[in-house]
């Protein structure tokens, strides 16, 4: 706060209690006629005061003279000198901590007004205080003093990454002000000296091992040791997945698990009915019930602290890494039934472990700081066990979402994080943080292995923490440095380059600054960051880059986060997404070269080279392995006008990598269309976004005649051809140019009647950079209405036609679609399984199809799936190539002999001379279903339908079946591809799903493809 009339400022949070009285009494007097003046530290480029510490200061207040010294010095080219005490002819800047009361009265400070790692300044027109309430304050006080009045930032680690401007003069203005910290866990896993410098310059803590500080084997100091000692670094015993670890006496040697599991099996967990030894972090968890366990891993853990950095830190107590716990009578006894099936499932068990070896530890050291982590299948608080206040809580829940806020109501992901944290918060536990995961090294779908522009959600995070009840954040994020990672060298997305921090630079910049003070001016920090990271390339095209890449990340549905599979690639679906981006970029780097300062360029192209190592990869992958299109059921009014801002636009996945057709060289590079879908019962919406850049020029007749001989005036169009089932190879074919001009008809081989006239609603629109077709289609002209679990087909196809006075014609003419280049033939287009709406929760990138590649066009590499399903398990089983695809979806029976044949390009089906082949279909309710498929070959074959659905005990394996819903038939088979069709039924039941099953008899050859299931609603 501010007080009128005083140069009195205060800064707390969470409660440190400043005394209002001194505040108003202090307030009165400068009120009265004291005028403020400054205590100067430069002027006219030469020290006006001396830095004066204690000759037995401790290292971080000794350190934080030296830094204070020379930035100083680099700032405003001044000297100031370090001395032992005051220089009576010059102003002085003390430095200290709360343990020298002498400092302390002389600053006139109370004691009470700092917390821990809090600092204060005063400045009393002379002479300058920075008082730590601990050594940690006093560093951070004198980097405050550089950071605010010097006008330096530390972006990110590394000495060239410090970033000021030369001056003159610094001074501290006449005043206190108070600094404390707003959460009390503000730590990374920094890894080495580059990065703990940067912790310490920004207010976070730095933690590490023992091993860092003492060499186990030697017992000698290591030669990093004094540089941790001054940054204020802690040590502490190894901690984590430890339950091996403690057992093997402190290692992860075989040979002391062995020898312990002969003299004591109990110790270990029952598995099945049998002791089972373990063998590393990944093990099953012993047998915790068991007291000789519990007084093994406290006596080792005990011995882990020993020594001046055992235990300077909390020391996370975890479990193996494993939901794997021991079977045993007294284990499950510890368990809350009530909780069982939960995230809560094993807390009271988990707990009860962390609560007994802490007791047994602090017998011997009462010091020792030890913590948990709710984690797994115990994320819950305990229903039974009271946890140690003096223990602390991390709660480690790595699916947390990226692209949304904590506290946003639209994040299935983060509600049940946020639900986590208010049971926590209702314990009352008084340490309670959160490990965000933002960066580590296996952090799939984390901002700093998917370059996400997420420091907007942290700084809403963080702010709602004391809310939630969280007391601080374990930001997982390793160091910039080594610049390579040899263990990493063959893994995505950098491929042993550490990219991880720059990836997320600003996220792990403006967190440090929330963690300590989270009413910062948010927009205000990040323009000025980032003007001073990229220089003359954030205005030249990087802060528009960033603000699209913001843009595409935040708008892509769904959420983003490890473990969650959704789709980076998904993020440019948006039309021309990442053509601008890339463009973007290049302006930039053009911008960048005319900087002075030779670290603008080198970032502007890190971080293109991020950029495409992320999103651009992530995106070829997507298309590359788009196969089916999700279409989701309308949740608004969707209005007909050519302007796709409605939601269940902006929800839909998008067709897109439109390839060339027709006369187009396959080698041209086409210009780009998005397609959107969606539907109703009773209507298909459809939506095309064409880019084009010369507008313009565009060729479209206003008037067409509505048959084929209207096609010469057409011109610059969209077609869109789509069936279901039932049509088998027919399909309907409408033109649309972007004048709303169009030609229907129904199609086929062999087969076109252009009598048939479509009542379809259509608006188009001609942008600056694009034109935007939108229709709807009524389900009664196409003779099936949209129901929930079909899949239908589609193709997109476009005929771009501008002026050119350099073709012949006048005219350049470009064709494409998005299957492949073709127009016509059911075999080309794209399945689009209607569903009900996108998939929620832990699992984004699920299907959320009732049905999944009838085609079998989806081919995989058999390596890519679960080992339990795959094709090589099965002897009979051929490969026709070393790529060793199989289709996507389906499963073989375990004597299944055959193989996937490719009839065309593209274009896959089974062979099965034994066995059977299945998958199974996920209805919505009761009611008819209608299978209709496509078979040749010789001899017969049966299909077999039956429902299943889930045990009805919660852990149960498998699922039981619904005998009474049996239904099949057997056909006798042709040379000739033949269509059949066969109806079946959905109980209705919870968990259903219907097997749909294809069996081939002795002595017979099933060719099988295009497998359809309809739901029939009467």
């Amino acid at each position: 706060m501010e007080q009128a009339g005083a140069n009195i400022k205060t800064r707390n949070h969470k409660g440190a209690n400043m005394k209002p009285g001194k505040i108003l009494l202090f307030a009165v007097s400068a009120a009265a006629g004291m005028f403020a003046q400054a205590a100067d530290l430069v002027r006219d480029s030469m020290a006006q005061c001396t830095v004066v510490i204690k000759q037995d200061a401790p290292p971080p207040v000794r350190f934080g003279a030296q830094e204070l010294a020379k930035y100083l010095k680099k700032i405003t080219g001044a000297d100031l000198r370090i001395i032992g005490r005051k220089d009576r002819k010059s102003g002085s800047v003390f430095i200290g901590t709360l343990a020298d009361a002498e400092l302390v009265k002389q600053a006139k400070l109370s004691p009470e007004s700092l917390r821990e790692d809090g600092f204060a300044v005063v400045s009393d027109g002379r002479d300058i205080y920075v008082i730590g309430q601990n050594p940690r304050g006093a560093l951070y006080g004198c980097y405050h003093l550089l950071k605010k009045y010097g006008g330096i930032r530390w972006l990110v680690p590394g000495d060239d990454e410090e970033y000021f401007q030369k001056k003159t003069a610094v001074a501290v203005p006449e005043g206190t002000e108070i600094q404390n910290p707003y959460l009390k866990i503000r730590k990374t896993v920094a890894n080495e000296l580059t990065a703990y410098r940067w912790l310490a310059r920004n207010n976070m803590l730095g933690q590490a091992r023992v091993g860092q500080f003492v060499n186990r084997k030697t017992g000698k100091r290591t030669p990093n040791a004094d540089w941790l000692d001054e940054l204020a670094v802690t040590g502490a015993a190894y901690g984590g997945h430890v339950m091996t670890y403690l057992m093997a006496d402190r290692s992860w040697k075989k040979e002391p698990l062995q020898a312990l599991f002969k003299s004591h099996p109990e110790y270990f967990p029952l598995i099945g009915g049998e002791r089972r030894p373990l063998t590393g972090g990944l093990s099953p968890n012993p047998c915790v019930s068991d007291p000789g366990l519990l007084d093994l891993l406290a006596e080792n853990l005990y011995k882990e602290t020993r020594g001046e950095y055992g235990s300077q830190h909390y020391i996370i107590l975890g479990n193996n890494d494993t939901p794997v716990w021991c079977e045993c009578e007294k284990c499950r006894a510890l368990d809350d039934p009530a909780m069982e099936g939960t995230k809560g499932a094993r807390s009271d068990r988990y707990w009860y472990m962390v609560t007994e070896v802490a007791k047994r530890v602090w017998k011997k050291d009462p010091a020792v700081m030890i913590a948990g982590w709710a984690y797994q299948d115990f994320w819950y608080p305990p229903t039974k066990v009271k946890i140690d206040p003096r223990i602390a809580v991390m709660i480690s829940y790595n699916h947390q979402c990226w692209r949304h806020s904590i506290t946003d109501p639209v994040c299935s992901v983060n509600a049940e994080l946020r639900k986590i944290m208010r049971m926590w918060k209702k314990t009352g536990h008084p340490l309670v943080y959160n490990r965000d995961e933002i960066g580590a090294y296996d952090g799939g779908g984390s901002p700093g292995f998917y370059y996400l522009p997420s420091e907007k959600v942290l700084f809403d995070n963080f702010k709602a923490y004391k809310d939630l009840g969280f007391a601080g954040s374990s930001f997982c994020v390793n160091s910039p440095f080594p610049a390579t990672l040899k263990f990493l060298r063959k893994t995505n997305p950098y491929y042993g380059k550490n990219l991880f921090w720059y990836a997320m630079w600003q996220i792990c910049y403006l967190s440090s600054l929330s963690m300590w003070d989270p009413d910062f001016d948010f927009e205000k920090e990040y323009e000025t960051i980032n003007s001073l990271y990229y220089g003359k390339a954030w205005e030249g095209g990087f802060k528009e880059f960033r603000k699209n890449l913001t843009k595409y990340f935040t708008e892509t549905p769904g959420c983003m986060g490890w473990g969650l599979g959704a789709p980076l690639g998904r993020c440019l679906d948006q039309a021309g997404s990442e053509e601008k981006l890339l463009a973007l970029l290049e302006n930039a780097i053009t911008a960048a070269k005319s900087d002075p300062d030779p670290r603008v360029l080198k970032h502007v192209l890190r971080d293109k080279e991020i950029f495409l190592a992320t999103w651009i990869k992530a995106r070829r992958e997507y298309l590359a392995n788009f196969r089916e299109l999700n279409v989701y059921r309308r949740t608004a009014p969707i209005r007909i006008d050519g302007v796709l801002d409605e939601p269940d636009w902006k929800n839909a996945d998008v067709v897109a990598n439109f390839k060339p057709g027709g006369m187009t060289k396959k080698t041209a590079k086409v210009q780009q269309s998005y397609v959107r879908v969606t539907y109703d019962t009773d209507t298909l919406y459809i939506a095309v976004e064409c880019m084009e850049p010369q507008p313009e020029k565009i060729v479209a007749g206003k008037t067409v005649q509505r048959d084929d001989k209207g096609w010469a005036a057409l011109g610059n169009s969209v077609e869109l051809f789509y069936n279901y089932p039932d049509m088998a190879e027919k399909y309907y074919h409408l033109a649309v140019n972007s004048n709303g001009q169009i030609l229907d008809a129904k199609h086929g081989p062999g087969f076109r009647d252009a009598a048939f006239n479509s009542s379809a609603k259509i608006a188009t629109r001609v942008l600056k950079d694009r034109w935007v077709l939108e229709i709807a289609i009524p389900a009664s002209e196409i003779g099936m209405k949209c129901y929930v679990g079909s899949t239908w087909k589609l193709n997109v196809a476009r005929q771009r036609k501008i002026t050119d006075p350099q073709a012949p014609s006048g005219i350049f003419a470009e064709a494409s679609s998005c299957s492949n280049g073709a127009f016509h033939g059911v075999q080309n287009f794209v399945n689009i399984k209607f569903a009900d709406k996108r998939v929620s929760g832990q699992r984004q990138n699920a299907s959320a199809s009732s049905w999944n590649n009838p085609d079998f066009n989806d081919a995989v590499p058999d390596s890519k799936r679960s080992r339990h399903d795959r094709f090589k398990n099965h002897k009979g089983w051929q490969f026709i190539d070393e790529k060793e695809l199989v289709p996507a979806a389906w499963r073989i029976s375990a004597d299944a002999e055959g193989s996937y044949k490719l009839e065309s390009e593209g274009n896959y089906y089974i062979r099965l001379s034994k066995g059977y082949i299945t998958q199974y279909f996920i209805p919505h309710g009761k009611g008819k279903l209608k299978i209709s498929f496509q078979v040749r070959g010789r001899g017969s074959f049966l299909l077999w339908t039956c429902s299943y659905q889930n045990k009805k005990e919660r852990k149960a394996v498998g699922y039981d079946i619904l005998k009474t819903t049996q239904k099949y038939q057997k056909w006798k088979l042709t040379p000739e591809w033949k269509t059949y069709h066969f109806e079946t039924a959905a109980a209705g039941v919870p968990t259903e799903r219907v097997a749909v099953r294809f069996s081939v008899h002795r002595d017979s050859v099933l060719e099988l493809d295009n497998v359809y299931i309809s739901p029939v609603v009467e």
